[in-house]
């Protein structure tokens, strides 16, 4: 029995890579007799983008920033070996290749998770919403996202297409409330669920199992203070929490260089970047996973949201900190940051999250949001039964 997950596993990013390392690692676990491979496949627009990472921070920080680029990219490519990736890679321009090769590979297809719904980043047709006929395998999504696509003004075909290819699939599973609307808008009688995503059910155990602590140790020295990390770019939050905290906290930015820091670590593995994040006493980010693995590991995540969504739609941070982890005190728009805003709000905030104020309410949401996946998982479980009846009607 061959499972095959399509899904964001190349881009350098840590998110989209820890996602499908712990979505992989979950269907293992729960279909053991079951040969799980993530399909290598990024989208050519999506593996454009890597490459102008690197034009991008040249043209914008200086040569030093560059190398700086490309040895986080590196890290990361290297990485792609922990993953149980198909045998074959696919960056092509039509679809119906990587198609007839999933059709005949494997069983069932999970598409999933991360945005992979949304057009705008990998190109339409999409391979992540396939208006295809298979003959021999099952389609379901895992946590999928529309994120950062309007698609109320999207013309006819494509939502004819995305219909489709909706009911076509036997579970629709997806990761926020904005995503269950455009499921919906698509094809009113197709019912999505709502699943977490895969970092909820991430096993620390396992990551800090692949994570060389000498390795950040030697390279960026001992950590010798309690720290806490910054991955926004939001400047007026950050040259705060600088001002403010850094006489008593290593202040320590990730990803992305932020000049109101102690120190930036540029190129981490994935398994490393958990470590880094779990050892912090607070994360101050706009990234989704970074809130993910900070909350994952009891540390509280104040998020700022970068996103600039109209009132039709609603981002996925709103929906994860709002509804999903019932945590509004953590989560703030960019654009409402000032520093009155900081002192009056954020600031307390903080200084109680530090001092363990919310790690009941932390944990509550974290085991809330785990028993979403259980939907998927018992359809899974079924289909796979039903498969294993077919084909010898004695084993149940």
């Amino acid at each position: 029995m061959n499972i095959g997950i399509l899904t964001f596993h190349r881009p350098i990013n840590y998110g989209a890579y820890l996602q499908a390392y712990s979505l992989s690692e979950e269907i293992k676990n729960i279909i053991p007799e079951a040969k799980v491979e993530i399909i290598d496949y990024i989208a050519s627009k999506e593996n454009k983008k890597i490459y102008i990472g690197i034009l991008r921070a040249l043209k914008y920080h200086g040569v030093s920033a560059c190398v700086k680029e490309i040895k986080k990219i590196i890290v990361f490519k290297k990485s792609l070996k922990l993953l149980p990736l198909s045998k074959e890679k696919f960056i092509c321009s039509s679809n119906d290749v990587l198609f007839q090769y999933i059709d005949k590979q494997y069983d069932y297809l999970i598409i999933g998770s991360d945005a992979v719904f949304n057009w705008n980043q990998n190109g339409f047709p999409t391979a992540y919403i396939p208006d295809y006929d298979f003959t021999r395998c099952k389609v379901l999504t895992y946590a999928a996202s529309v994120h950062g696509m309007k698609y109320l003004d999207a013309v006819p075909d494509k939502i004819q297409a995305c219909k489709s290819a909706f009911e076509k699939m036997v579970f629709v599973g997806v990761r926020d409330e904005n995503t269950e609307r455009f499921v919906k808008y698509c094809s009113p009688n197709v019912q999505p669920y709502h699943c977490c995503d895969p970092t909820c059910f991430l096993s620390i155990q396992a990551c800090e199992e692949k994570c060389d602590s000498e390795r950040i140790i030697h390279k960026y020295g001992a950590f010798t203070r309690p720290y806490l990390v910054i991955m926004t770019q939001n400047d007026i939050m950050s040259k705060y929490i600088y001002e403010t905290f850094s006489s008593q906290y290593e202040i320590i930015t990730l990803f992305k260089k932020n000049r109101y820091s102690d120190r930036f670590l540029y190129d981490l593995t994935p398994f490393e970047w958990v470590y880094i994040i779990g050892r912090s006493k607070c994360i101050i980010t706009e990234y989704f996973h970074g809130t993910y693995l900070g909350l994952l590991q009891d540390v509280p995540a104040i998020v700022i949201d970068e996103s600039h969504y109209e009132n039709e739609y609603e981002g996925k941070l709103k929906d994860l900190m709002a509804r999903r982890f019932e945590l509004p005190e953590f989560y703030y728009k960019s654009s409402d940051i000032n520093e009155e805003i900081i002192e009056t709000e954020i600031k307390g905030t903080l200084l109680d999250a530090i001092n363990g104020k919310y790690k009941d309410r932390i944990s509550e949401g974290i085991k809330r949001e785990r028993e979403t996946r259980i939907p998927f998982e018992e359809k899974l479980f079924k289909l796979v039964a039903e498969q294993r009846e077919m084909q010898d009607p004695g084993i149940l």
